[in-house]
């Protein structure tokens, strides 16, 4: 246990990372995790430091054998990511909306009227640098999420590559 996060054996973090979780054990992360937030350390450039976050009512579940680059994950309900999948730098996954989309109520909102959906993330996939996981997405298994893409899609397929903003299924890999 480490900070209330239960963490792998055999786990690496290199750099600064934000953890917060309102329970213990809120955030689990499987064995051999590699979890990269140092600066000047990817050619591609890590804009900030690496955060996890599971707020009230939030929890994050990652698998086995994963890497990530100063990627942000935040939980209002549930993430799950697969084992030996690889997130590049400075991704970002989200369950929820931040805020209330009624511009009256955004100030003077409960966390219960903030829209939230669970997010599912296969095994063995990989998601390119700067790509956004929005609410409700579910990722199949052996998936490749192209770098720079807003995934919005409510089922993206196993053996599937997807692209864009708005993301779309290019093709399923063969």
């Amino acid at each position: 246990m480490w900070l209330g996060v239960e963490l792998g054996a055999g786990s690496v973090i290199d750099g600064r990372v934000f953890l917060r979780c309102y329970r213990d054990r809120a955030i689990s992360i499987g064995q051999k995790f590699r979890l990269n937030s140092r600066e000047g350390s990817n050619l591609v450039g890590v804009s900030n430091k690496a955060s996890i976050v599971a707020l009230e009512g939030g929890e994050i579940k990652i698998g086995d054998s994963c890497a990530f680059t100063s990627v942000i994950i935040s939980s209002r309900t549930r993430i799950e990511i697969g084992d030996r999948t690889m997130i590049g730098a400075n991704v970002r996954i989200m369950d929820h909306d931040f805020h209330s989309m009624d511009s009256l109520k955004r100030f003077h909102q409960q966390s219960s009227e903030i829209a939230s959906r669970p997010i599912q993330i296969g095994k063995d996939v990989f998601i390119g640098t700067n790509a956004i996981i929005l609410k409700g997405v579910t990722i199949g298994n052996n998936v490749i999420v192209g770098a720079g893409a807003v995934v919005s899609i409510e089922h993206v397929p196993d053996e599937s590559i997807v692209v864009g903003n708005p993301a779309r299924i290019l093709t399923p890999k063969h």
